[in-house]
């Protein structure tokens, strides 16, 4: 009995971070962010204003979703040429997480829990959510809570 619960939960886990792979590489889930936004953020980072360019690119997601968010930072980071592909967009995101940005600490918890750009890896996305939650991410806090609860069983 305990045996199936076990791998229940690992079957879960590792649902979620396909759910969440999926979504971020996926081009068919909604309209790409504009290139003006795309392009102010990307003055903002020219700037060292790291916080308010990944503030500009994620209220360009389709909706308001952590992972949809992210998404559209990806897009961004991309189509200005700041990360030409998915580990450079990650060591980007690491490193403004690495600077004390809540929103980017979330994002590398998405990163490392779907392994986009970084190898897979739950405890450090755990890490990353935590940092983020007691920053005052409630995405973060969630997310990352879920993912302790599937871990440990």
């Amino acid at each position: 009995m305990v045996k199936i619960a076990e791998r229940n939960n690992v079957m879960m886990l590792r649902l979620f971070c396909l759910l969440v792979c999926v979504t971020l590489t996926s081009s068919c889930l909604g309209s790409e962010p504009s290139d003006t936004a795309c392009v102010d953020g990307a003055a903002a980072a020219k700037e060292e204003n790291y916080e308010r360019a990944i503030n500009i690119w994620a209220e360009e997601s389709v909706d308001a979703s952590a992972k949809m968010r992210l998404k559209a930072v990806l897009d961004c980071l991309a189509s200005t040429e700041i990360a030409g592909n998915d580990e450079s967009a990650a060591a980007w995101i690491i490193a403004r997480a690495d600077e004390g940005i809540a929103q980017a600490a979330l994002y590398a918890g998405l990163l490392y829990g779907a392994g986009v750009g970084v190898e897979a890896n739950i405890d450090t996305a755990v890490k990353w959510l935590d940092r983020a939650a007691v920053k005052g991410s409630e995405a973060a806090a969630f997310i990352g809570e879920k993912l302790k609860a599937v871990s440990e069983q």
